[in-house]
């Protein structure tokens, strides 16, 4: 009789444990634990002296930004979407066959190529990516703005600005990406870069992200070229773009042209650039000519 008493008090308190804890921060910033009451909304919790402290559990008043809820309609269709073709074998299976043969790229022929060790993350990935490819999702997330991490700078210079290390990580940049990762073979210093202006993204003074603007031989035409980012998927790409096209505004450009990468064309679409023409041939990859209307 006492065991059973025992064991339904102590349920009932790992219950009551479980579903009524809550964090708070004091006003000088530290964390503390402890029970909740529900009814006035404060937190318990007894001091190391003993003493029982009090804490009124303050709801967030900070609105979710426009981005996180993007995010969060974005992920819930996905989801909804993943969980879908994972309880089906068939597709599964399917799917379980492209993930292989991704990874077998990956491993093989592009290094830098993300590898997936799981079905869903890499159901989620493409799914997301094909949602995310919409033109309506494109435009609402070319307009949100993006703070950059304390840790990341922006660099906007001309050729003669530049310090000699600083030439050093862009060329050295541009060399990682165009030649290395993408084994293009050509020569990557072409006279330009001494009448560009110069954008870069740089933690501790390497180069995360990269683009070059300079004045085309079209009247009212802006050329961007050398565009790359090392962190894929962080955004980086977007912002500098962002920044391309407000410097051109002030130098009075009309248009903006650009030579894009056949797979990234999609990247550049969501800013407004249109394609011109066929794609064509350029360092031995596929290339479409792009404008942007100023």
């Amino acid at each position: 009789m006492h065991v059973c008493n025992f064991c339904t008090t102590f349920a009932e308190f790992l219950k009551g444990f479980i579903t009524k804890m809550a964090k708070v921060i004091t006003p000088d910033g530290s964390k503390r634990r402890g029970k909740l009451d529900k009814q006035s909304n404060e937190v318990h919790r007894i001091g190391k002296n003993g003493e029982e402290q009090i804490y009124v559990l303050h709801p967030s008043s900070v609105p979710p930004t426009k981005a996180q809820n993007l995010y969060r309609k974005n992920f819930g269709k996905i989801n909804a979407v993943v969980n879908s073709i994972v309880a089906d074998p068939q597709q599964a299976q399917q799917w379980q066959e492209r993930m292989n043969e991704h990874n077998r790229q990956a491993y093989l022929v592009v290094p830098r190529l993300k590898r997936y060790r799981t079905l869903r993350q890499y159901v989620f990935a493409m799914v997301r990516e094909q949602l995310e490819s919409k033109p309506s999702i494109r435009r609402r997330k070319a307009a949100l703005s993006m703070t950059l991490p304390k840790e990341i700078k922006l660099q906007i210079k001309p050729f003669t600005d530049l310090t000699a290390a600083e030439v050093y990580e862009i060329l050295k940049a541009r060399c990682e990406v165009f030649l290395c990762e993408q084994r293009i073979c050509y020569l990557d210093q072409d006279n330009i870069d001494y009448r560009a202006t110069h954008f870069s993204l740089r933690r501790k003074g390497i180069v995360i992200a990269y683009a070059r603007l300079f004045k085309d031989t079209e009247k009212g035409t802006y050329r961007v070229g050398r565009m790359l980012s090392k962190e894929r998927g962080q955004g980086y790409g977007r912002y500098l773009m962002d920044q391309i096209i407000a410097v051109a505004r002030q130098l009075g450009a009309e248009k903006l042209s650009l030579h894009a990468q056949l797979p990234v064309v999609s990247f550049y679409e969501q800013f407004g650039y249109e394609a011109v023409g066929e794609a064509f041939q350029e360092a031995g990859m596929d290339h479409q000519k792009m404008v942007l209307t100023l």
